[in-house]
């Protein structure tokens, strides 16, 4: 795309880039191009080459969205910033790019929170909008365009409209879930909610399985304004989550050894873009060297492979978790949003520094 140029300068030219959702799939090339401000906007959607512009937020949908290949994608997260607020109703309106965590950032402080966000804090207004997003509040707030006030269009014929769920529902709606396709969003108006406090208070229940948990979140979900799940896996099937590795001896410390044991783990299908993902030994979360909190996350010392993850974890003997005499330790493996296959699970004892070489125990999950 060759784009008129305006007192933008540079940042109209733009740069063909390689695009793809949050998921990594299906990446498509388009010249991405980085409006100033309203004005810059216009001249981009009209200059708009045969295969057309899209508005791009933070590129975090999972699939293909606002990617376009062979056209021109608008890169908005520089349509940023508070325009209003209302600090006594709890109505604000903001730039289209400005992204819930800027806008949760300069909200907390003052006692309000976004009325829905999705698993990552890195969206923009415009994308929440365009994507109706949801949260782990749905089912008693709804989508975030439950709680959309006004929105200002930009569409490809040069209009700007201002669209409201009652003045003009049709177009209000077919924006709100539409993916861009209808214009590009400007700025929103929109509700918020009040808080006290940064932080919220967490009550766990534990469910025995699917059908349980579906049951408890159907009775008792409207005692809570926020709900989610976890997964701990039950490989050793004794009903329980997690599990118990048992069967091996831990020795007695040498001179210069650091280490009381590491344990290989191999999973299938272990991938950066789904985080919730632990390896918990005798309570301790472990960290496979990029994370404790992510640890299925397609990377290995020395391997970097979409769908596998071959991670070695040491329990140094300073930390506690191993004592020498120790036959058994207990392991959780929580996870929330990924699904995943355990493969193996071995346990080393004994460092390359002496000489009677390493065992290995290998326990089989099928």
């Amino acid at each position: 795309m060759s784009p008129r140029r305006t007192d933008a300068g540079a940042a109209l030219l733009g740069s063909d880039e390689l695009l793809a959702g949050w998921g990594g799939t299906a990446p498509t090339r388009a010249r991405v191009v980085t409006p100033l401000n309203d004005a810059d906007l216009g001249t981009l959607v009209d200059a708009a080459p045969r295969r057309g512009v899209i508005a791009r937020g933070l590129g975090r949908a999972y699939g293909d969205a606002a990617q376009n290949s062979g056209g021109a994608v608008l890169d908005t997260t520089a349509l940023t910033g508070v325009k209003q607020a209302d600090l006594e109703q709890g109505v604000i309106t903001v730039g289209a790019g400005t992204s819930l965590d800027a806008l949760m950032r300069w909200l907390i402080p003052r006692g309000w929170f976004v009325p829905v966000t999705p698993g990552t804090k890195f969206v923009t207004v415009g994308g929440a909008i365009a994507s109706d997003i949801h949260g782990k509040n749905h089912h008693t707030m709804g989508t975030f365009g439950n709680h959309v006030h006004a929105l200002t269009l930009r569409t490809g014929g040069g209009e700007i409209l201002e669209l409201t769920p009652h003045g003009s529902p049709e177009a209000f709606w077919a924006t709100t879930g539409g993916m861009g396709l209808t214009g590009v969003i400007l700025d929103a108006t929109f509700d918020l909610i009040p808080i006290e406090t940064a932080y919220i208070s967490v009550e766990d229940e534990r469910c025995q399985d699917l059908d349980d948990l579906m049951a408890r979140m159907s009775e008792g979900d409207d005692r809570f304004r926020y709900s989610d799940h976890f997964s701990n896996i039950d490989f050793d099937d004794d009903g329980t989550p997690g599990g118990t590795l048992s069967g091996f001896l831990v020795p007695d410390p040498v001179d210069g050894e650091t280490n009381a044991a590491t344990i290989t783990v191999f999973v299938g299908e272990g991938d950066n873009y789904y985080p919730g993902d632990q390896f918990i030994f005798n309570s301790a979360a472990l960290s496979d060297g990029f994370s404790s909190t992510n640890v299925w996350n397609g990377r290995s010392i020395e391997l970097v492979q979409d769908g596998v993850d071959i991670d070695t974890f040491s329990i140094p003997w300073n930390s506690g978790l191993l004592q020498p005499g120790d036959t058994a330790a207990h392991i959780d493996l929580p996870t929330q949003i990924d699904i995943w296959n355990l493969v193996y699970i071995i346990v080393s004892f004994r460092s390359q520094i002496t000489s009677g070489g390493t065992i290995d125990y290998l326990i089989r999950h099928s």
